[in-house]
């Protein structure tokens, strides 16, 4: 039997008796193709053993969507509609024809989240693999911003790895097949057709880093008034669907939204690590003895003109709040790669670059880890693959109780 064929053997043994720990692991070596494959593995288990108590989540909607579903409406119930949400409608509707089970819908939703996570991960370890703590900590911050939480939701989490594979793939190759992702990342949300349009506006002005250096400092202090009349206003002009989606969000009960998110910790949180990484990378451009290659400063200007479309849209519901952490998700990207490139001749500098921008995060990532306590059975993370359904007791749960 061949190494390669061994090693494989090896990982889904681990896997099957230990999937959690296994999981973990796969991360820290996810440059090795089989690492990346137990990653997608997991995301599928975890998508399948998700506990939804509350009836007003996301997840507990998709795990009852399979009995009303119909190719012709949808379902009225079934979180998916053809004309928008092409991404949930399609699987929706394969996973229906043969199951009514929910959970092997939420695992094949877990299957592409994972595959698109690990296409992002790689845009980290490819080059630069992870040979210390920082990097393994940078990589598990990125990780966590848009964590398993994020799948009971399905369709945003999923359509940001598929725009940030494509977008940090881009740039870094210059490959033109990069831009299908990118583009694609529309028929999972709908939403992303914003950071799309932002990005090929990126194309155009990238030449200029000091307009996009002017934009970002100007967005900070210039109220461009009641954005929300302005978008809803012109939204028609794309067509209907535009419209309509726009009225979705633009027209949402934004007091009830900040109620729940925008005055509650998770939002400050976030907000602490946005400016805690715009603050580094200005610190990192503003060095010269930091040695930043062409994709990292491509990044970083990315990440710049992102900044300034969250300070501009902030006060639209979902988008801006849901931009606050894509924010902070791009940013972390060029920062590891910066601190690869410099951590033998400029250890003690970048050290620090790595040490705040992770600290900066560390709220974020104590709160989101709660968030997957919250529907992750015990099961998962202390029992072995077969005994996935032995408890429905979360994690959070267990804790509480001890």
């Amino acid at each position: 039997m061949k190494r390669g064929s061994q090693n494989t053997i090896i990982w889904l043994l681990l896997f099957f008796l230990f999937p959690f720990i296994t999981a973990i692991y796969a991360l820290y070596k996810s440059q090795r193709r089989e690492a990346r494959a137990i990653i997608i593995l997991f995301t599928g288990f975890f998508g399948y053993a998700m506990i939804a108590k509350d009836a007003n989540l996301d997840l507990y909607s998709y795990l009852n969507s399979l009995n009303n579903f119909s190719w012709e409406s949808g379902g009225e119930d079934s979180m998916a509609r053809k004309d928008v949400d092409f991404y949930t409608y399609l699987m929706i509707g394969i996973i229906s024809s043969f199951t009514g089970n929910g959970h092997i819908l939420m695992a094949a939703f877990g299957l592409v989240y994972g595959f698109f996570f690990t296409k992002s991960i790689l845009q980290f370890v490819e080059d630069r693999p992870i040979s210390d703590i920082f990097q393994m900590i940078l990589i598990l911050c990125f990780a966590n911003i848009y964590s398993l939480s994020n799948l009971g939701g399905v369709r945003f989490a999923t359509a940001f790895y598929l725009l940030f594979w494509g977008v940090s793939a881009f740039l870094k190759s210059r490959n033109k097949k990069f831009l299908i992702p990118i583009i694609c990342s529309v028929f999972i949300h709908f939403s992303f057709f914003i950071y799309v349009l932002l990005f090929f506006a990126f194309l155009i002005i990238k030449k200029f880093p000091r307009v996009i250096y002017i934009i970002a400092l100007a967005s900070c202090f210039f109220n461009i008034g009641n954005i929300s009349d302005f978008l809803g206003q012109y939204s028609g002009i794309l067509g209907s669907l535009v419209s309509e989606r726009s009225s979705l969000y633009l027209n949402e009960d934004i007091d009830s939204f900040e109620s729940s998110y925008r005055n509650g910790l998770l939002s400050n949180a976030t907000k602490i690590a946005i400016y805690v990484e715009i603050f580094i990378i200005a610190i990192i451009l503003l060095k010269k003895k930091i040695n930043i290659t062409s994709s990292a400063f491509q990044l970083f200007l990315f990440v710049l003109l992102l900044f300034s479309l969250y300070n501009m849209i902030y006060n639209i519901p979902h988008l801006g709040i849901r931009t606050e952490k894509m924010v902070v998700a791009f940013s972390l990207l060029p920062i590891y790669l910066v601190y690869c490139d410099n951590k033998i001749m400029k250890k003690r500098k970048v050290r620090y670059i790595a040490t705040f921008s992770i600290l900066g995060c560390a709220l974020l990532f104590i709160l989101e880890i709660r968030r997957v306590m919250e529907i992750t059975p015990i099961s998962v993370v202390f029992f072995s693959l077969p005994l996935v359904n032995i408890t429905d007791i979360t994690v959070l749960e267990f804790f509480k109780f001890w």
